[in-house]
């Protein structure tokens, strides 16, 4: 996985508006942004932010890299 290039398209979604339910079009959404950004790169995740992290990989804090997705649980 080519992360620098996950980082370089997700920072060119930096000034697009936050929307809930944004496509990416006008506006965004956290998992809208996750998805386009995954896509580009080869790797196809779910729609939701909940099945993205159902879908993950369980991994410790110290063994994420840039790139990877984090989420929180309350």
């Amino acid at each position: 996985m080519n992360r620098k290039k996950i980082i370089d398209i997700a920072f060119s979604f930096l000034n697009m508006p936050y929307k809930l339910g944004g496509n990416g079009e006008k506006n965004i959404d956290c998992s809208t942004l996750t998805r386009l950004v995954y896509e580009k790169v080869g790797l196809k995740l779910p729609q939701t932010s909940y099945s993205q992290y159902k879908e993950g990989e369980k991994i410790s804090l110290s063994e994420a890299l840039p790139g990877d997705l984090v989420f929180f649980k309350r």
